[in-house]
């Protein structure tokens, strides 16, 4: 198995080198407009300017990826690949008040890869504003309100669930199939499960990147998926005593990566703290390993914050061994392990979502 995934990822290079992306579109009335192709938050990597109507990017495809296809303050995402895509520009107009704002609309046809991306960006868009809507309810919502947003969010739950299974059931040569795997099954599925969906995916969409990232995540996950044995390690206290994760077995641990230099992990502070408070009599502990590198930034921020948990540091960075043990690529990163010894949760975030899942085994 080693081998044959070797093979994939030097093959894929070569398949990637014959390809280019071609969008092609028309925007009639908009000559002189810009179209940007981008990934999110990041600078454009190719554009083109609006001539008679119409436009067109074309260049070597170096990975196959979602992006977005910018124009004015109009985002429309696709997937880009090797297959042509067809986009129509049109305007539009909204008033607001005594203004009327134009806008633009943007309508993609291409294979039924872009097709299945927008399904499942639909689905996706649908359960991130019933969240939201959660979110804001507050106190003041009345009960009846908050019942009826917690059928719809858990309705919007289901609808994406069943989105996603009828994807990768379906449709074996797909990209989005591999991206569905990695960015959303693998959240929820075993590493035995999502390794069956990896191969039943085609030879293309495995040589190509979706393919292999899915490749290397699933790789990482026989050390931090859910289900696995929490690889052991050992570490300094800040007074210099060694510890040993396996020394904690029989209590629920909360394996918490951070740094004193990390804003979001700081943020997560105040929350990890009332689920400790609320847990730890009932046999829940914290363990944090920071990313430090100078002891006196990591003790003064455990003091600063008044951290009341274990603490271990190697005071290597990102050299930590027991991040590249557990494949830390950024922090925060929260894993949940049970008194067996077993990862029952991963990529915890919000007190919200480490209340539930410490919930379930500190009962």
């Amino acid at each position: 198995m080693k081998i044959f995934f070797t093979l994939l990822l030097i093959c894929a290079p070569i398949w990637l080198s014959a390809q280019d992306y071609c969008i092609e579109g028309e925007a009639p009335g908009m000559d002189g407009m810009m179209i940007y192709l981008k990934e999110y938050k990041k600078a454009p990597i190719d554009s083109a300017t609006v001539v008679d109507g119409k436009f067109r990017l074309q260049n070597k495809l170096l990975e196959v990826k979602p992006m977005i296809i910018s124009v004015g303050r109009t985002l429309q995402h696709i997937l880009l690949d090797e297959n042509p895509i067809y986009i129509t520009c049109t305007t539009v107009s909204r008033k607001a008040g005594d203004k009327v704002i134009p806008s633009v609309l943007l309508s993609v046809k291409g294979d039924a890869d872009q097709h299945l991306l927008q399904r499942m960006n639909q689905v996706l868009q649908k359960e991130m504003l019933v969240m939201l809507a959660l979110s804001l309810s507050g106190e003041e919502k009345d009960k009846a309100t908050k019942e009826t947003l917690n059928a719809s969010f858990i309705q919007a739950k289901e609808e994406s669930k069943q989105l996603y299974d009828s994807i990768v059931n379906h449709n074996k040569d797909s990209y989005v199939s591999a991206l569905v795997i990695h960015e959303h099954l693998s959240k929820e599925r075993s590493i035995e499960e999502l390794e069956m969906l990896y191969l039943q995916l085609s030879d293309r969409v495995k040589n190509a990147a979706p393919g292999q990232k899915l490749q290397q995540a699933l790789v990482s996950m026989r050390t931090t998926g859910i289900g696995q044995t929490a690889s052991d390690f050992t570490l300094q206290t800040p007074d210099g005593k060694e510890l040993t994760l396996s020394s904690l077995r029989g209590k629920a641990v909360l394996l918490d990566f951070w740094a004193s230099w990390c804003g979001p992990c700081i943020r997560e502070i105040p929350g990890v703290k009332r689920v400790y408070e609320k847990y730890h009599d009932k046999g829940f502990e914290i363990l944090s390993v920071s990313l430090d590198n100078k002891k006196e930034n990591w003790t003064q921020a455990i003091e600063k914050h008044q951290l009341p948990w274990l603490h271990v540091c190697s005071l290597k960075g990102w050299q930590c061994p027991v991040a590249k043990l557990y494949n830390v690529s950024g922090v925060p990163m929260m894993l949940l392990i049970d008194a067996e010894g077993k990862i029952v949760a991963n990529q915890l975030r919000g007190e919200k979502m480490l209340d539930e899942a410490v919930g379930k085994i500190c009962k």
